[in-house]
């Protein structure tokens, strides 16, 4: 009796210890991208030759039949590395990052190798050596060519033969490089036709384009390696779209003409590979016109429409053509205030408006073989989740497909009979199920559990609040303290970005950001975090709010949710911390300058400064230009508020930031001086923008460090 009676004392010991565990620096930056993480399946997705979900895990890679609940080894780790070896290759660890193509084959890279695997012969098809500093590397849809760029020109190579493309030696003009530093949904800048017997791409020219140094410190005498920066209001780059044809081994240009710094973006393929769609945005960004151009000659087919603003036009996503009537197409707009699903039709030129209401269409999934039926995801539910939908195209009735609340990602196979559904939400990491187009589940492939179960977590707290405009409903969320007493008062950490394009709030794991915030909560803090006008998914006019005046909308109700916090019992209104990266480093600053009476200690990383010292297209889209706007400009330069300036604040960089580049903060830190301040500096030699890799563990010790010592009791 006694033996048993100590056996469950240890028993309860253990499981009290191991509940009550606290978060190290090293689980929330290391441990939630490995041991922390909610358990996933890698490379899924659907393997259309066989109709089978495929997916890997650890060294092997299976498929399941949607008819059987059984998984079929196709190749394991052993296998490929004796195939590998005879090439002297080999991958250690984990199963490699593949992508199934045609014929039951699978495209994977190891070092400067780019490798075709036949499943059906088990053995490699084909075989790339590639330059080792060659970049945009992408196969055609077949696999049997790669196309990459090196030393700004663009190769092609197939099985033993290899072609140059381009030949241009000009410094500041290049060939097949993304665009337009990543905006207007552009994502690549090789763009393969549907068979592959072409490939559009970019052809820029950034000659007058300013030189920017970014320096070295880690070589023995410090290197400049110059990017073409362009910034607001000065010139930005040139581009033009090309076509080579694989068969005639030829070049064409399109005509595009006009502005030479238009912006040509989201191009769309017609499936006769006959046409390319090219969608023109002036660089006011107030006005889009969609055209077409003949692929072999070149020359202009015809205008479509023209979508204009009075603030701004942010053309996001290609076109879907559809597959039974030539000449028609899906497209998603915002056009109407919300981002919404339209069809065109070529014979009568109209644009019918297919989804409507006060929420976002996030992503076109497709249709079915006869186009009855239409396949999206939505904010319809709520912007706080992303759902899938079925629209009937005739009777226009729209039926939810995804029944969990949450947070899904679909993958549908070919026919559009059946997808992968993907789950999260605030209780559930990672569900991951086949479903027939119905919404219906067949079968259940994976179930993570709870990570995070043995750590002690601050309660969270959601709901939401009124912006400054006294209308407009925000989210935020509210994380306590581990140990809460409700007649304590704690202090505050307010996480901050506000910017476009981001959403911080989510019904998903753990908001996505929630690691560092927990850690907080464990060591006495509160976590709060609001998203404000400005931010995505919730319409058109409430992100353009924020035109010509980036920051003062989202200072406003960053305050409200400020207001509402210190409304709170069991908050100390003389301990409230701020801090965010990027957009939300120069919302950090701005905050702690327009409002030195209320916080304490800011955190600002990779903070803007001045938006006249960032990149045109993003800057000129929210801002225009200084000549156009420089009361605007004025308005929001950091640097003419330091004198302000009254906690403690922390401003971290990367020395090699290529997106807000170092002049930012040393201009904020010469006014500073001008102005007898005085801040914390904080530099990351080797990094860019963001701190990655086993730094971030430094970065987020430096962050809890500051705040602690400044904000603790």
């Amino acid at each position: 009796m006694k033996k048993l009676m100590l056996c469950l004392f240890f028993f309860l010991f253990i499981s009290f210890a191991s509940y009550n565990q606290y978060f190290s620096i090293e689980d929330i930056e290391a441990g939630r991208l490995s041991y922390l993480k909610p358990d996933d399946l890698e490379n899924l997705q659907w393997n259309n030759y066989t109709g089978n979900v495929a997916f890997s895990r650890g060294d092997s890679l299976f498929e399941m039949n949607i008819l059987h609940p059984d998984k079929k080894l196709v190749l394991d780790l052993k296998v490929l590395n004796e195939i590998l070896e005879k090439h002297n290759q080999s991958i250690i660890g984990e199963f490699p990052s593949i992508e199934f193509l045609p014929k039951n084959k699978f495209s994977f890279s190891v070092k400067n190798y780019c490798y075709v695997f036949d499943l059906s012969k088990k053995d490699l098809g084909i075989i790339f050596k590639l330059p080792s500093n060659s970049e945009n590397i992408t196969l055609n849809p077949d696999g049997d060519y790669v196309c990459y760029t090196l030393e700004n020109n663009i190769w092609l190579q197939y099985k033993d033969s290899i072609v140059q493309v381009t030949y241009d030696t000009i410094d500041g003009v290049s060939n097949g490089d993304i665009a337009y530093r990543n905006e207007f949904g552009m994502r690549d800048g090789i763009f393969w036709s549907p068979q592959g017997h072409y490939f559009a791409f970019y052809r820029r020219d950034q000659t007058q384009v300013s030189k920017y140094p970014l320096i070295d410190y880690t070589a023995r005498v410090a290197v400049s390696e110059y990017i073409r920066y362009p910034m607001a209001g000065m010139k930005s780059e040139k581009t033009e779209l090309w076509v080579y044809s694989i068969e005639q081994r030829s070049l064409s240009k399109l005509i595009t003409g006009g502005d030479p710094e238009q912006y040509l973006t989201n191009l769309s393929w017609t499936p006769d590979e006959r046409a390319i769609y090219v969608q023109h945005l002036n660089r006011g960004q107030d006005t889009m016109i969609l055209k077409s151009y003949n692929v072999q000659t070149g020359q202009l087919l015809k205008e479509f429409f023209i979508e204009t603003d009075t603030r701004y036009v942010e053309p996001q996503h290609s076109i879907f053509f559809s597959k039974l009537t030539s000449g028609d197409f899906y497209y998603q707009s915002n056009r109407d205030g919300y981002n919404h699903l339209y069809y065109y039709n070529a014979k009568n030129a109209s644009l019918k408006k297919l989804t409507d209401g006060n929420w976002e269409v996030t992503e076109f999934l497709g249709f079915d073989s006869g186009e009855n039926f239409i396949y999206f995801m939505a904010t319809k539910a709520s912007p706080l989740e992303n759902q899938c939908y079925r629209l009937d195209k005739d009777s226009r009735e729209l039926t939810r497909l995804t029944r969990s609340q949450g947070t899904h990602q679909i993958i549908f196979n070919a026919e559009m009979t059946c997808c992968i559904d993907r789950f999260s939400s605030y209780e559930v990491p990672n569900k991951i199920s086949i479903c027939l187009n119905t919404g219906e589940t067949v079968r259940e492939l994976l179930r993570s559990e709870n990570p995070v179960s043995d750590f002690r977590l601050g309660e969270v707290v959601r709901g939401t609040l009124t912006a400054a405009d006294d209308s407009t409903d925000l989210f935020y969320r509210l994380i306590k303290p581990v140990d809460f007493q409700p007649g304590h008062q704690y202090p505050v950490l307010l996480y901050v970005y506000g910017g476009p394009h981001v959403q911080l709030l989510t019904n998903s794991w753990m908001d996505r950001i929630e690691y560092f915030q927990q850690y907080m909560a464990q060591r006495g803090f509160v976590s709060f975090t609001l998203d404000s006008r400005g931010s995505w998914n919730r319409g058109r006019n409430f992100e353009n709010v924020i035109h010509r005046q980036l920051g003062i909308p989202q200072l406003a109700d960053q305050m409200e949710g400020v207001d509402f916090i210190r409304s709170l019992p069991f908050v100390d209104t003389n301990r409230i911390g701020v801090h965010g990266w990027s957009f939300g480093g120069y919302m950090t600053i701005l905050l702690m300058l327009q409002h030195p009476e209320v916080f304490q200690v800011g955190i600002a990383g990779g903070p803007v400064i001045d938006w006249q010292l960032y990149e045109v297209m993003y800057t000129e889209r929210y801002m225009d230009t200084p000549s156009e706007n420089p009361e605007g400009y004025k308005l929001t330069n950091l640097t003419g508020y330091t004198d302000n300036l009254q906690g403690d604040l922390l401003i971290v960089h990367g020395a090699q930031d290529p997106v807000v580049v170092m002049q930012h903060s040393m201009l904020f830190l010469q006014a500073c001086i001008r102005s007898n301040k005085f801040v914390d500096f904080f530099i990351y030699p080797a990094h860019e923008h963001n701190v990655g890799g086993s730094d971030r563990i430094h970065l987020a010790g430096l962050l809890s460090d500051y705040f602690i010592q400044r904000l603790s009791r």
